[in-house]
């Protein structure tokens, strides 16, 4: 960025979003797939509130795959403009989570958790895109995409078929 060599800069970005999103693809399958087994490594305390394991993980699959936005805010000195986005998301998350945890328990802060986590990345990628004209997305990125969302499938139908086997054994 001091060089003023944004493309490079733009490449790096496209490049690491594309990595972190291939990589996290089938982490976030098995996450949402096996999130009981996953959670009863730790404690079997986690299980009973696992279904919340899936929800933050794609929460964090999100914000991976739009990448590292505030560092790059930052690393462009943009940093006012950040403090100035984040006191609206403040503003609106606090109270949304609050709510969202007192109608829903620990769902619904699970469900406040991803969408803040997303939102926040959708904002603050729309704020590098105006101000520096810098976004990680290509047409690789939907390719990725649909793999993964087929890798889903499969490993869904899979798990589908495979219960409906041993329930008949």
């Amino acid at each position: 960025y001091n060089d003023k060599q944004m493309q490079t800069l733009n490449s790096i970005y496209k490049r690491t979003s594309l990595l972190v999103m291939f990589l996290t693809i089938p982490l976030l399958i098995i996450a949402s797939i096996h999130h009981s087994d996953i959670l009863m490594l730790f404690s079997e305390d986690y299980v009973d509130n696992s279904e919340v394991f899936p929800i933050v993980a794609f929460g964090q699959f999100v914000a991976g795959s739009i990448g590292s936005v505030g560092l790059l805010l930052g690393m462009t000195d943009n940093q006012r403009e950040v403090m100035l986005l984040q006191i609206p998301i403040t503003i609106i998350f606090v109270p949304l989570m609050v709510w969202l945890t007192y109608q829903y328990g620990v769902v619904g802060l699970a469900l406040g958790t991803a969408l803040l986590l997303i939102s926040n990345n959708i904002a603050e990628l729309a704020l590098i895109k105006w101000l520096e004209d810098l976004c990680p997305f290509t047409r690789r990125h939907i390719k990725v995409l649909l793999i993964g969302m087929l890798m889903t499938g499969v490993l869904y139908l899979s798990q589908v078929y495979l219960n409906s086997i041993s329930a008949f054994i």
